[in-house]
């Protein structure tokens, strides 16, 4: 049943909303919208819906996680949740894409809170609400043969290791509406053992 829908789903999308989804989250910057204008966030892919909060003209560094189903909307946060904005203003900036993943970005849980920041150099560091801190260098992204949607890091020294599985698919942090588009399992090993953290990854500055 699950399959049947998905391939519906892929039949109805258009190929180029298609190649596109499957390159989210990405950084879009505000275009086409005159000075003095903004660029409405609406809390449903439609002009017409609730306003939420607005982008000023040339704002950048604005993340997309998600496309609706037509493809002319993108999915935003802002203030603590989620809304929907036109993508015909919206021109995507350049990130290193080179792995299949987008770098910078930043992965994070809570309960118990942590945070690993992993930068374009492939160098990351680990943060947790215990006081614990880390830093990795040469980590290496690896995506599964075969898909398009799946990516493992892996970065491993003496002081620690850490591995990840990362998903592209709707992730919520568990304390706000926000949805972020890159799901992570976290296996981090340190001085006091090996454990298991899942969150979310964004590529927005933070």
């Amino acid at each position: 049943m699950r399959a049947a829908l998905l391939a519906g789903l892929l039949i109805a999308w258009p190929a180029t909303v298609m190649a596109q989804s499957l390159s989210l989250p990405a950084l879009y910057a505000v275009v086409d919208v005159a000075k003095g204008d903004v660029l409405n966030i609406r809390a449903e892919p439609d002009g017409s819906a609730q306003r939420l909060g607005s982008f000023a003209p040339g704002e950048k560094h604005i993340e997309v996680t998600a496309l609706d189903a037509t493809g002319k909307w993108g999915r935003v946060n802002v203030d603590e949740q989620s809304g929907w904005v036109a993508l015909r203003y919206l021109a995507r900036q350049q990130m290193d894409e080179s792995t299949g993943l987008p770098r910078p970005m930043t992965c994070f849980g809570t309960e118990p809170f942590w945070r690993l920041d992993i930068d374009a150099a492939a160098t990351a560091a680990f943060r947790s609400q215990d006081g614990t801190e880390i830093s990795f260098s040469g980590v290496t992204a690896r995506r599964a043969d075969g898909r398009t949607d799946r990516f493992a890091l892996i970065s491993e020294q003496q002081d620690g290791a850490v591995h990840a599985v990362l998903e592209r698919r709707t992730c919520s942090d568990g304390m706000s509406d926000q949805s972020y588009g890159l799901d992570i399992n976290l296996f981090l090993r340190d001085d006091a053992g090996t454990r298991l953290l899942a969150g979310c990854c964004s590529v927005a500055p933070r």
